[in-house]
This record gives C-alpha cells, sequence and structure tokens, in this order.
C-alpha cells in the first residue's frame, strides 16, 4: 500500500498536481512576517543521537533571495541546527545537506530525518539530498524557534503541523505523517504543535508533557507576533493559495482607550472585524459588512478592563487574529 500511494504521489508531483488532498483536512495555522519577533520560541533541548523535523510550510514572499537568503522554518540554537529554505529555493539542513526546490505559494510539506548513520531531507514525501554528516555542531541548543530564532530571515508565509522527534524517521514514516499526521502519544515524540490551541501567548504541545511555545520572543505582545490564520479555501487547508487578507499590528499596542485596526483586502469579499477576550467571547463588532479591495483602518473605541484580547478579522475563507494589550 505504501508503495502505491508513494507512486501515485511522484505521478501528481511530476504532472505538477498538489499533494494538499493527503493532508488534513481544516484547522489553523501561523502566520509570519519574516522580522526578528515573529516567531514561536520553545524551551526544548535539541536531541543528541537521533532526530527528525517536520512541517508543512507555504512561502508567500516575493523571492527566496531576498534578505540574507536563508528563510528560517526551524533553528535550535544558532545553526545548531537551521532547518529552512536557502537563497535558491532548496530545501537545507545549513552546512550539511540541500536540494530539491520548495515552491512558493503552495502548502509543501518538508522533514529531515537523521537515523545515527544518514541524514535525509524529504518534500512532499520524496527524498531531495542526503548526507553523512550529523546535523549539530555542538548538540546542547535548548531553544528552539519556529519561523526564526537568531540572524538570519524569517520566514514569511504560514507554518503548520510541526513536528520534532528523538527519532529517525524512515521514508515510509514520513509518507505517512504527511498524509495523515499523528496521533499523541507517539514514542520518541517530543513536540507537536498544530496551531489549534493558542491562549494568550502561549501554544499548547499536542504531547502530554511538552514544553508549550510562546508566540513572539517574550510573553508579552509585541507587534510582530505570528498571526492565528484559519484558511478553508476549496475546502482543504494545504490545497490553493492562502487567501490575501493581510492585519496588521494595532497602534498603538498596548493602548488604554483607542487604538487603530488595519487591514488589506486584495479583493472584494464580505468582512467581519471582531474584538475577543481571553475566553473567545466577542466583546466588540467593529465590521460585518461587504467591503472593496484596498486598506482600510478602523479606529476601536472602547472602556475595556486592563488585559490581553484579540482582534479578528473573518473573510471570504479566512479567519486572521492578532492579539492587543489593554492597560
Amino acid at each position: 500500500m505504501k508503495t502505491i500511494l508513494r507512486t501515485t504521489l511522484a505521478i501528481a508531483l511530476a504532472c505538477g498536481l498538489s499533494v494538499g488532498a493527503f493532508a488534513q483536512q481544516g484547522g489553523h495555522s501561523l502566520g509570519f512576517s519574516s522580522s526578528a519577533s515573529s516567531k514561536v520560541t520553545v524551551p526544548l533541548l535539541v536531541p543528541n543521537d537521533f532526530l527528525s523535523l517536520e512541517a508543512w510550510v507555504y512561502f508567500n514572499g516575493s523571492s527566496y533571495s531576498n534578505g540574507t537568503g536563508r528563510h528560517t522554518i526551524m533553528e535550535f540554537g544558532d545553526d545548531t541546527p537551521w532547518f529552512g529554505v536557502n537563497s535558491q529555493g532548496q530545501l537545507e539542513l545549513y552546512n550539511i545537506a540541500a536540494g530539491g526546490r520548495v515552491p512558493m505559494r503552495a502548502w509543501t510539506h518538508v522533514a529531515y530525518t537523521w537515523n545515527l548513520s544518514v541524514g535525509t531531507l524529504y518534500i512532499n514525501g520524496v527524498q531531495v539530498a542526503t548526507s553523512n554528516q550529523p546535523p549539530w555542531t555542538l548538540p546542547t541548543a535548548n531553544v528552539l524557534g519556529i519561523g526564526h530564532n537568531t540572524g538570519d530571515t524569517g520566514w514569511q508565509g504560514y507554518i503548520d503541523e510541526v513536528m520534532v522527534w528523538n527519532d529517525g524517521r524512515t521514508a515510509s514514516q514520513v509518507m505517512s505523517d504527511m498524509q495523515s499526521g499523528v496521533t499523541t502519544p507517539q514514542a520518541r515524540l517530543l513536540a507537536y504543535y498544530k496551531f489549534e490551541n493558542v491562549t494568550g501567548q502561549t501554544l499548547a504541545n499536542q504531547v502530554t508533557g511538552g514544553p508549550a511555545g510562546t508566540l513572539g520572543s517574550t510573553n508579552a505582545v509585541e507587534a510582530n507576533d505570528p498571526t492565528v490564520v484559519t484558511s478553508v479555501i476549496t475546502g482543504t487547508r494545504k490545497t490553493g493559495e492562502v487567501a490575501q487578507a493581510q492585519l496588521q499590528p494595532s497602534y498603538p499596542n498596548p493602548f488604554r482607550n483607542e487604538t487603530n485596526i488595519t487591514f488589506t483586502l486584495e479583493r472584494a469579499t464580505p468582512v467581519r472585524l471582531t474584538v475577543l477576550d481571553v475566553t473567545g467571547r466577542v466583546v466588540a463588532t467593529l465590521l460585518d459588512e461587504k467591503r472593496a479591495a484596498g486598506t482600510y483602518t478602523v479606529p476601536f473605541r472602547g472602556s475595556l478592563r486592563s488585559g490581553l484580547y484579540r482582534y479578528q478579522l473573518t473573510t471570504e475563507g479566512q479567519t486572521v487574529s492578532r492579539t492587543m494589550l489593554v492597560q
């Protein structure tokens, strides 16, 4: 059965077809802006023996050659190891192996595995490069950055279903993870972030007892924190382009009585802009109407209690939200 699925996938890729049909339905992802604070910070020690990294990614920048030309998907410490896309669009484990090409504006499954003798890179379940070199120089890094970590260019676009294993996943296991995801608990699975459960600045780990992540560099709300995105384009989260409704950081933030919320629409669509408290209860509806393509700024004036709130933009096929702090 695995051989049939792998052959089917190879044919689909050769024909330029989307592999989203193999992915899970529905759910959330995180949107990243490529800035230094647009990341998830996780207190996780890199395994010093077996290692596998997996994620679904969607790059919506104009070119892979922008910035440093190293677009971070995951990074432990400072390049120990770094996993991302280089300026040629190749999937890369920095200074270890690189190969294939990660398409822009398409959901793509990427993976790296190390089984103590061979490291392998996969794009959409297909092997694209191997190396006999271990994935770290000094396996002591204890902070994982998703989307960014140190001095490289952060990810611009969306990331979902991040998995870190203390296991050298096989080709068939990578294919299965891509097609169906995984259920927990799983032996040797250290972290699994599906971005379904974000409370304030905290991202839940699907692995019981595993470390939670923090949106941004600290527990404080920052202007460029990753945004929670819900995409229902064509009914499958991993197919088609993500609807281009962009929600900017509110300004000022934090604020006391008034702030401004700016968003951009690339096409005409019904728009609903709401403010929610930490329980998810709608405390204010700022817009609920159809708007043409363009950029809009909506003032929010309210006498809310001090605390963390989320403002949410819902369009035809997408929901995007950010956090703001009332002092």
